[in-house]
């Protein structure tokens, strides 16, 4: 590869807007260059933007305060940025806007703006045109920039599928969480076909038992409960079984449900689903056990997923910074449940796969994101 200074490939585009009524365009680490109305925070744009930045197609754009962070982008779209920004234009079109944008997110390259940014502290260093045209880079003939630029094209394409498709299933289950659950008629608005009957309101200390007396083994496997990517499934951490328990920790058998109790919300329960028989587990107090005995677990489980049941919650804890709730007020909440445990199962099921389908999803994205940082690493300079 060639070394060169980013002088003699990009030259800097000073061109102000006309009246400020050119689409405004913001710098963003994660997604690069976007029309600001996408954006889901408050604008802080001049009212008078005559002095903002033209923006056109292919042209880069950075954040001059940020570019060591990766605010860097190419647009897509014709409009203007804050004169805080800078906007650069390659010199030749034998050159790809894409291969820039990605090589100046690798890490070496982020280290080398922050070095070359004015500035005492992180608050203040900023990088413009005059600085950054003097950096040294080595790059190589446009055949291979196209097809790097390409290939990390089709890796953040790809990566944008998964994600909607999460957010789409996620919006699809919260829509359900409402509608599949009787309100306070005793009739769901949704549900499968073949079943109507009225559904029986009961304390959750009917249906289940609530930190169920247990024996601590002498080997055991620790279970460390964290959410899998946001999602409510277990993801476990098995530490050295030999070592011994304290009398604070309790065993857990596949099919429990944990309620986190200091600070319940929505997505602080999840369910044991593993499938290992050879080893008892222990988990942390920090979570009521909730073990099943007249009611679907899978069911149970969505149940103190929905937003209404968080409230009941909220409504008995205690605190204020670290709101808690023990184990006999969460006994006295009362729950609507169906009388058959057939349609108890189908919901729980139904939610079972979404879940497991969101967490696909979420995988995915962890896995092509992986690949990704590996090869911003591995394919440039």
């Amino acid at each position: 590869w060639e070394q060169v200074k980013l002088g003699e490939i990009f030259t800097e585009c000073t061109e102000k807007s006309r009246d400020g009524n050119e689409p405004l365009l913001s710098v963003t680490i994660n997604d690069g260059v976007v029309k600001s109305e996408s954006l889901d925070r408050k604008s802080n744009a001049s009212k008078d933007k005559s002095n903002y930045k033209i923006v056109r197609p292919n042209n880069i754009a950075y954040n001059s305060m940020r570019m060591w962070q990766g605010a860097v982008g190419v647009s897509n779209y014709y409009g203007i940025v804050s004169p805080a920004y800078t906007v650069i234009s390659l010199n030749e079109t034998t050159n790809s806007p894409f291969f820039y944008q990605y090589y100046f997110k690798k890490s070496s390259s982020l280290n080398t703006f922050r070095k070359n940014s004015q500035g005492l502290t992180p608050d203040t260093w900023n990088l413009k045109y005059p600085l950054f045209k003097l950096i040294k880079y080595r790059i190589p003939q446009y055949d291979e920039q196209k097809k790097i630029g390409q290939l990390f094209q089709k890796l953040d394409y790809t990566i944008n599928l998964h994600e909607e498709k999460q957010k789409q299933l996620e919006q699809l289950k919260k829509a359900l969480l409402q509608k599949m659950f009787a309100d306070k008629a005793g009739y769901p608005e949704l549900r499968f076909t073949g079943f109507s009957r009225h559904w029986e309101q009961k304390k959750l200390k009917e249906v289940a038992e609530i930190n169920p007396k247990t024996s601590i083994p002498k080997k055991f496997m620790y279970v460390d409960l964290e959410s899998v990517s946001g999602t409510n499934l277990l993801s476990t951490k098995l530490i050295d079984k030999d070592v011994a328990p304290s009398r604070a920790q309790r065993t857990a058998q596949k099919g429990d449900i944990f309620y986190q109790t200091v600070r319940p919300y929505q997505k602080n329960n999840y369910l044991f689903e593993l499938s290992d028989s050879l080893h008892p587990y222990v988990f942390s107090t920090g979570y009521a056990q909730i073990r099943t005995e007249q009611i679907s677990n899978t069911f149970l489980f969505n149940i103190l997923q929905q937003q209404s049941f968080v409230n009941k919650v909220l409504v008995r804890c205690t605190g204020t910074s670290y709101p808690a709730i023990t184990g006999k007020e969460l006994e006295k909440i009362k729950i609507s449940t169906p009388l058959s445990l057939k349609e108890q199962e189908k919901i729980g099921q139904l939610f079972q796969h979404l879940d497991h389908t969101i967490t696909l999803h979420a995988k995915k994205i962890n896995q092509l994101k992986s690949l990704k940082q590996a090869l911003l690493q591995q394919m440039f300079i």
